[in-house]
């Protein structure tokens, strides 16, 4: 862009800037932004705000580790209008961290005009534990030899397989596994 500057009664009496510049709008991400704890194989969206128009694609990114990232891609998505909410449905990987963030980047290929912001802090990624066997009413014998079955979602292990006799006010271990 550059500047035009003339006087209104006499076109012979202007400036022009001498230099091109940009305008350059920015970039939120509004979620994940630290307080997150998101299962492994769960939805969970990605949000973000631009503020000004980007005709490409944003392309989104996160990271496992913080304080020294990497960043793996997600996707790319629309980049909305100006100042418009949009939401992106991420399917959350096996990659099980306490550290992670999520990069929002707009690919104009102009550096001048292109922004990108991260979470502002880490979000948890984790796995999951669901009890198949016992999951009903039934009574137990004592001396019957039964099996505790789980499905686990993402990297869970190794677990502590636990038991209450009080409703859950207090647990005794059975095994680690």
């Amino acid at each position: 862009l550059s500047v035009k500057v003339e006087d209104m009664n006499d076109s012979g009496v202007n400036d022009t800037s001498n230099n091109t510049f940009a305008i350059k709008g920015s970039i939120f991400v509004l979620q994940p932004n630290g307080t997150e704890s998101w299962v492994n194989g769960s939805t969970q969206q990605i949000q973000w705000k631009t503020i000004g128009t980007y005709s490409q694609q944003i392309e989104l990114q996160y990271c496992n580790d913080s304080t020294s990232p990497v960043w793996l891609g997600i996707d790319n998505a629309s980049a909305g209008s100006d100042n418009q909410t949009v939401i992106y449905n991420w399917t959350i990987p096996d990659d099980i961290t306490s550290k992670a963030k999520v990069k929002v980047l707009t690919k104009e290929n102009n550096a001048s005009i292109d922004v990108t912001d991260t979470s502002d802090n880490a979000f948890k990624i984790k796995g999951g534990v669901t009890v198949i066997e016992p999951n009903t009413n039934v009574t137990w014998f004592v001396g019957e030899e039964k099996q505790i079955k789980w499905n686990s979602t993402g990297t869970v292990t190794p677990v502590n397989i636990r038991y209450s006799t009080n409703n859950g006010s207090g647990w005794v271990n059975i095994a680690l596994n």
